[in-house]
């Protein structure tokens, strides 16, 4: 996960991009799907060390426990990693001495949060499976290695042989917690000079960055977990990755602690979007954004149409296919792995389209009705060529999902359309589409437009601005 320059966390959304976190700069991340393809790792792959730094940021939420928990994972090859947040609600990483350090823990949100509370029960449990292989482990929050709970010395671990852990687990190469993080790498010192000596004495840092990274004391106060693991062992198969508890003592609060049912992370190939090209067009598809499909060692593409190979298995995943004859196409990328021995594959569907036939938009908007539920959607043509009508479409948003509302036969170039939408109360936020029809299907479609007020309805009509070709509609 990236990081702002206030040492504030960014989450990244499903799309890559990265938005601030909620409250505390808190994730205001919805739950993403279950099933999710993961994206392939950038050349700086992730730092396993329960601290999360620009490096990570290849992560992608893949579920979530309301807003109790978020799970995160990216792929790098055969090596799978993983991370549990936990909301600062539940726990983090604040600790003091009751009764002497009461105004920090009640700030925070306890009432009693000790060192020991966080080292000698915390934990995670976590499960693998792939093809006929099964895993559950439990990963220790923070554990000392030589067992004197010396807060200064640099030996502590978080792994599934602390006391609190539980084996046996997959094949793990790293893993780390931000607690073992703070005991390793903080400029902080719980001791406060060497005048607490006790584990249920000892002090976290004045909570001035709270619930943030304190970046002058690189104190991190998020509770996090983190893996990684060799699932070359999976080979192909899909993944599932479920958190089936984990304990804090105390939570805070009495909120529950977090869990993360089963989460399918497949490993699948990716043809890309569909798409409309206008006749003669140039078109790329590009298969490189597929998922390591479990590959450990070499990848091929091959480009199908139907059961003909139109580009044989290569090294480049790009087919710029043929766009001579108007219609629809179909064409499958197979992603092959050379170690293991397997495919994967996905279709994309390409509309060739006479775009020489496309309707010209004269003007084209809506406006809402005076005094009444409604809105009436209106337009009109300068030049209609083998339109046979126009379907009216409905979405929540300017992206969509469209749902159509009706169809208006074309009267020639040059006519004025209307449609009237009854299904829209007065304070509705809808869009509209105008898709023209033509004989072999769909042809032009307007931008998406939202309806003016009746005092506004001036500022209705809006010009075409660019060509969009065929829309999904949701039935």
């Amino acid at each position: 996960m990236a990081k702002a320059q206030d040492g504030s966390l960014k989450a990244p959304d499903d799309a890559g991009a990265w938005t601030s976190p909620r409250g505390m700069r808190g994730w205001t991340l919805g739950l993403a799907a279950v099933c999710l393809m993961l994206p392939a790792l950038g050349s700086a792959g992730v730092i396993v060390d329960g601290h999360l730094t620009p490096a990570d940021n290849s992560y992608r939420l893949v579920a979530t426990d309301s807003d109790l928990g978020r799970l995160y994972a990216a792929r790098e090859g055969k090596i799978l990693y993983l991370l549990m947040w936990v909301e600062p609600k539940v726990n983090d990483n604040v600790f003091g001495d009751q009764g002497v350090d009461d105004a920090a823990l009640q700030a925070a949100g306890w009432t009693k949060h000790t060192f020991d509370d966080l080292i000698h029960s915390d934990h995670v449990e976590l499960s693998l499976d792939c093809g006929s292989l099964s895993f559950d482990w439990k990963q220790d929050y923070a554990y000392d290695a030589d067992g004197d709970e010396d807060p200064l010395e640099h030996d502590w671990l978080s792994d599934a042989n602390g006391p609190d852990g539980k084996g046996p687990t997959p094949p793990i190469v790293a893993s780390a917690s931000s607690l073992q993080w703070n005991l390793q790498n903080s400029l902080w010192d719980p001791t406060l000079g060497g005048t607490r000596t006790k584990g249920d004495t000892l002090s976290s840092p004045p909570l001035d960055s709270y619930p943030i990274f304190d970046a002058p004391r690189q104190w991190e106060w998020v509770d996090q977990y983190e893996t990684a693991i060799d699932v070359s062992m999976c080979g192909c198969d899909d993944i599932t990755i479920k958190v089936p508890s984990m304990h804090n003592s105390p939570a805070k609060a009495n909120n529950p602690n977090p869990s993360i049912a089963a989460t399918l992370l497949p490993m699948t190939a990716k043809a890309g979007p569909d798409r409309s090209v206008c006749l003669n067009g140039p078109v790329a598809l590009d298969a490189s954004g597929s998922d390591d499909p479990g590959c450990t060692a070499g990848r091929l593409y091959e480009w199908r149409r139907g059961a003909t190979v139109v580009q044989a298995a290569s090294t480049n995943p790009v087919y710029n296919p043929p766009t001579s004859t108007p219609g629809f196409n179909t064409y499958t990328a197979v992603v092959t792995c050379v170690v293991p021995t397997c495919s994967k594959q996905d279709d994309v569907d390409v509309l060739v389209r006479d775009c020489s036939l496309a309707v010209k938009f004269g003007s084209f908007g809506a406006v809402r009705l005076d005094g009444q539920a409604g809105v009436e959607v209106r337009w009109d043509t300068v030049a209609e060529a083998g339109t046979v009508g126009f379907e009216v479409r409905r979405g929540p948003t300017a992206q969509g999902p469209w749902t159509k509302l009706g169809t208006v036969l074309a009267a020639g170039p040059g006519s004025s359309y209307k449609l009237v939408d009854p299904g829209v109360s007065a304070t509705q936020q809808v869009w509209y589409v105008i898709q023209e029809l033509v004989a072999s299907g769909s042809g032009d479609a307007t931008t998406p437009f939202a309806p003016a007020t009746p005092d506004a309805a001036g500022s209705a009509t809006r010009t075409r601005s660019r060509q969009l070709g065929s829309l999904h509609v949701a039935h």
